[in-house]
């Protein structure tokens, strides 16, 4: 697998940004949609790859359409909740 892959793990799918591969393991980070939803900021985290343990495949692209729009949900009713809680807010130009 190579950088700009898009992979699956587990139950989410991301792409690959970076590989660090020692003779011990494999280290893979990996941006995605799962990681906007729980980190704007910062969508990579990193995964290592064990035998048997965590599995990293190569994503099929219904895979990670599927995964794209179960997020973009997620982030929807996040702004929804927002709304509901503090109204629309309209930034305040100086």
């Amino acid at each position: 697998m190579d950088i700009g892959d898009w992979v699956k793990i587990g139950y989410w799918v991301g792409r690959i940004e970076d590989v660090l591969i020692s003779d011990e393991r494999a280290l893979y980070l990996v941006s995605s949609p799962k990681g906007v939803w729980r980190n704007l900021f910062n969508a990579c985290e990193w995964v290592e790859a064990f035998p048997d343990v965590v599995d990293i495949m190569p994503a099929t692209e219904e895979e990670i359409d599927e995964d794209v729009r179960r997020y973009t949900h997620l982030i929807e009713k996040q702004l929804e909740k927002m709304e509901e809680m503090f109204g629309k807010h309209e930034p305040h130009l100086a």
